[in-house]
């Protein structure tokens, strides 16, 4: 019977196009300012909450797209947005803080007002 060796996971991704697959620097995110953008926050639950509650805006056309400064309305994708809000705050329940607990809640329920809204204005 052959002896079960296990395996062996190399990570091969470059983070920038000079970086050597598997170098002690690909892959590893840096603090600083990257091409002259401001370095992005930590990741944490409220920031990943608030970064949802922006995408559902944006498709509820309160905001405008980051990329094009467009205003653009899809209903459909806010509503899915909201639902994963919503299925975040049923499978976090009893696992969050108070804080992050009366987060989630206020952001679900402001957004569903403004989805009615936007839903019958058209």
């Amino acid at each position: 019977m052959a002896e079960d060796r296990g395996f062996t996971v190399r990570d091969r991704r470059r983070v920038r196009p000079d970086d050597e697959p598997g170098s002690p620097g690909a892959g590893e995110r840096e603090d600083g300012p990257r091409d002259g953008k401001q370095p992005l926050p930590p990741v944490d639950f409220s920031g990943f909450v608030l970064g949802l509650g922006q995408m559902a805006l944006i498709h509820l056309g309160e905001m405008p797209e980051p990329q094009t400064g467009r205003v653009v309305r899809d209903l459909d994708q806010a509503r899915h947005t909201i639902d994963i809000l919503d299925m975040l705050e049923q499978k976090t329940r009893g696992n969050l803080t108070e804080a992050e607990s009366k987060l989630l809640l206020s952001l679900t329920t402001d957004l569903k007002l403004k989805f009615v809204r936007a839903a019958r204005s058209g």
